[in-house]
């Protein structure tokens, strides 16, 4: 059994159905006929004007209160993932900031143990300088023989 949508090859109006819902036809039977006058066809009822406006108007104002709650709802959560991130995002920086202050005190320890070895400069030996002095240490511009002994007669 198929059950098929039936067009009328002509334009009118439903007076009548032949076949009753559920029959089995052949394909060619007549299942209803049409009227092309309107005689005897209850009038389609129309609603006012107005009342169509109103219930425009009405649904409306539904679409934009759900709308207005679904934004609502929407901005809440886009607040809540933005101050979920934005804590991980701090924990993140805290711990990268811990661990460098870390490394950073175990590199002063060492640097404050270790002596640099003395090294020679024009035969003269230096004093040890711990490697925190090297770094903090500014050098100066070397001065050769002539420089001293014009200044220093």
């Amino acid at each position: 059994m198929v059950t098929i949508d039936a067009f009328s090859p002509h334009d009118g109006v439903l007076q009548e159905c032949v076949a009753k819902e559920g029959d089995t036809v052949e394909p060619g039977t007549k299942i209803a006929i049409i009227s092309k006058s309107v005689e005897g066809v209850a009038p389609i009822e129309k609603k006012p004007e107005k009342e169509i406006q109103e219930q425009l108007a009405e649904l409306e104002k539904m679409i934009l209160k759900s709308f207005e709650q679904r934004l609502a709802e929407l901005e809440k959560m886009i607040l809540k993932l933005f101050e979920q991130r934005l804590a991980e995002m701090k924990k993140m920086i805290l711990d990268q900031v811990k661990s460098f202050d870390q490394q950073l005190a175990e590199m002063n320890t060492k640097t404050k143990i270790q002596q640099l070895p003395p090294s020679t400069t024009a035969g003269h030996h230096l004093p040890p300088v711990s490697a925190v002095g090297a770094l903090n240490h500014r050098r100066q511009p070397s001065l050769t023989t002539s420089d001293c002994t014009q200044k220093y007669p």
